[in-house]
């Protein structure tokens, strides 16, 4: 058979989250010792620094709500490095953002983070898959690879068929999220491929901290552009851990979930800054001194219930951080394919998001509830979410970014 060129291998990956207020466990607050008990944090690695790299540029590209994961795109370019030509330019350009080398055999360290990540499949479920077009023989190495390390199974379809190739790819996408995300693919969009891998983040937070549905009201929010919205508004008051970072500009407040592992942080720039300012002075560095300086406190915290379906490319954001040549027709992705390299290069990156903070779910008890009175003598911090503001969902005990955002406009 003599292989086709302009074949294209596409990178796809899907993830929901389905964050509920209402729904908790009457539960301790977890304290993980890796962010918040021990005396003194962790520098930031390089691997943090590529994850706000690219989350500041991403956040920048698109004025509307945004929702990615930094994490699912490495886990997904780990996948493809196992491809790559050993020593070849294209391997070498992946070794810095991903911390691989050829010459030492190990883990690569997203696995181990995300065998972390799936202790609880019922909060954090990861699918990932590689479907391969039925022309091309991916080679026995490269499966065994992906089978043993990122427990990825490769599926035959037919991208002549690319009707029937979507059905196939699009009905595993919707289990693989529990219905959140019911279509990924269109038929047009992969009839030139010969691989597709994808990897499927399902994450569902059940609050430490109930918000009680009684106490949502509805307040304005005022966008970027001035326009004043209407919307719900969940509220409580509530000890937290809560920061105001004066190199940011901006105040954090961290929601802890129930098992005690992971955590969303909101970064909430002052009234007299606004989310461009702080993605410019957004750092790994700066980011991180501001969890360490986290204090627990009484916060009086309003915050607006928001749903993201986002679909983006993360292409440009992985090219300005100088991933370019598996984009490009020299890529040298050799050890996939039996029989010796078939023509291909990386068409795109493609991320679809569904992330929902509401008050749907299981009704909490009031006994597990927050109240909406003082419980200390002197008033609390202040924390009114009106404006638009950053968050990000973190793994506690490894630090590990697991999703980031940011809501523009919580009525959209």
């Amino acid at each position: 058979m003599t292989p086709r060129v302009d074949r294209f291998l596409f990178l796809l990956l899907l993830i929901s989250i389905s964050v509920n207020p209402n729904e908790c466990r009457k539960s301790q607050r977890p304290r993980p010792a890796s962010r918040f008990s021990e005396p003194t944090e962790p520098q930031p690695t390089q691997d943090a620094q590529f994850d706000w790299q690219l989350i500041k540029y991403m956040l920048r590209q698109d004025s509307r709500n945004v929702a990615f994961s930094t994490f699912s795109a490495k886990f997904l370019l780990n996948m493809l490095y196992e491809g790559t030509s050993i020593y070849s330019a294209t391997q070498q350009e992946l070794n810095e953002p991903l911390k691989r080398s050829p010459d030492i055999h190990e883990t690569p360290k997203c696995v181990t983070i995300m065998n972390t990540l799936t202790k609880n499949a019922e909060q954090f479920l990861v699918s990932s898959r590689v479907f391969a077009d039925s022309m091309v023989a991916v080679s026995q190495k490269y499966a065994t690879i992906l089978d043993m390390q990122y427990n990825a199974s490769i599926d035959n379809v037919s991208f002549q068929e690319p009707e029937i190739a979507a059905n196939t790819i699009n009905s595993w996408v919707s289990n693989s999220t529990r219905g959140m995300i019911p279509k990924m693919v269109r038929a047009q969009n992969i009839r030139d491929s010969v691989l597709l891998l994808l990897n499927a983040i399902y994450f569902k937070g059940l609050w430490v901290n109930v918000f009680l549905p009684s106490a949502t009201s509805i307040q304005p929010f005022r966008t970027a552009s001035g326009q004043t919205v209407q919307v719900p508004f969940m509220k409580q008051i509530q000890d937290h851990y809560y920061a105001d970072s004066k190199e940011l500009n901006a105040q954090l407040v961290r929601l802890p979930y129930a098992d005690g592992r992971f955590s969303m942080i909101v970064v909430l720039p002052n009234v007299n800054s606004n989310l461009n300012e702080l993605l410019n002075a957004l750092t790994s560095e700066s980011i991180n001194e501001a969890i360490r300086s986290m204090d627990e406190t009484e916060v009086n915290l309003q915050l607006p219930r928001f749903q993201i379906d986002y679909d983006c490319s993360l292409k440009s954001g992985l090219q300005q951080l100088g991933i370019n040549r598996i984009f490009q027709d020299n890529a040298e992705l050799g050890l996939i394919f039996r029989g010796g390299p078939v023509p291909a290069k990386v068409s795109d990156v493609l991320q679809k998001t569904v992330i929902v903070v509401d008050e749907k779910g299981s009704t909490a008890s009031s006994a597990s509830g927050s109240s909406l009175v003082f419980t200390i003598a002197s008033e609390p911090e202040l924390f009114i979410v009106n404006r638009p503001f950053m968050f990000f969902i973190e793994e506690e005990s490894t630090g590990a970014v697991v999703f980031a955002g940011k809501v523009e406009n919580p009525a959209q």
